[in-house]
């Protein structure tokens, strides 16, 4: 679990870092069916939003 809050942190630093002033991360629990789902939205100028599932 530390590697994944890791990684969770490296993508908000990089939001930051293209100029980001709001940041929202929203973590997902389903565990009757062992999922966990994250997302993370920023305001940045940086990339183009996408949408994986």
């Amino acid at each position: 679990m530390e590697d994944f809050s890791l990684h969770v942190l490296d993508v908000a630093e990089n939001a930051l870092a293209a100029g980001a002033s709001r940041i929202e991360i929203r973590i997902f629990e389903e565990p009757k069916e062992d999922i966990m789902r994250i997302e993370i939205k920023d305001n940045s100028k940086s990339i183009n939003p996408t949408r994986t599932e």
